[in-house]
C-alpha cells in the first residue's frame, strides 16, 4: 500500500513445517529468544544486518487496559541507533498518522514527554482501555 516491505518478528519455534513458509512468503523474520538472546538484542541485531528494516509494534491496551508500557520497542530504537515513529488512530476525528521521527536521547523522562506530547489530543477507539500516565517504563 505505501510501498514499504512488510516484516515482522516471531520466534523461531513458529517457523517449522508447515507453517514456515507461509511466515517467510509474508515477510516473517524469526527470532532466537534463548536465554543467550533476547528479543530486544535479537531485534538490534536485524538491524544491524539489513540496509533497510521497519519494525512495528502494536500499542499498549490494544487487548485491555496496561499500568505502564513494556519498554522493549524503546530499548531496540536506542540500541540500534533508529528513530521511533510513533503511529496513531484518532477515533474522533477519524484520522490516522505517524509522528516525525523521534530520535531517542537516553534520557528516558525526556524521551517519554515527547511521546505523551505526541499521544495527547488523540483519541483511542476504547479511551478508557489507554492512559497517557501508562506511558512510563
Amino acid at each position: 500500500m505505501f510501498g514499504v516491505p512488510v516484516k515482522y518478528l516471531a520466534k523461531k519455534e513458529l517457523f517449522k513445517w508447515p507453517i514456515k513458509w507461509i511466515l517467510t512468503s509474508t515477510g516473517g523474520i524469526s527470532i532466537d529468544r534463548s536465554k543467550n538472546a533476547g528479543m530486544v538484542d535479537a531485534a538490534i541485531t536485524r538491524f544491524g544486518e539489513t540496509d533497510s528494516l521497519y519494525l512495528m509494534i502494536a500499542g499498549e491496551g490494544t487487548r485491555g487496559k496496561v499500568e505502564k508500557w513494556k519498554s522493549g520497542f524503546y530499548h531496540v530504537a536506542l540500541g540500534a541507533k533508529v528513530p521511533l515513529m510513533l503511529a496513531y488512530l484518532d477515533y474522533a476525528k477519524k484520522e490516522a498518522g505517524f509522528a516525525r521521527p523521534i530520535y531517542l536521547t537516553g534520557d528516558k523522562e525526556k524521551d517519554i514527554q515527547a511521546m505523551k506530547a505526541f499521544y495527547a489530543d488523540k483519541t483511542a477507539k476504547h479511551p478508557d482501555l489507554f492512559s497517557i500516565d501508562s506511558i512510563r517504563f
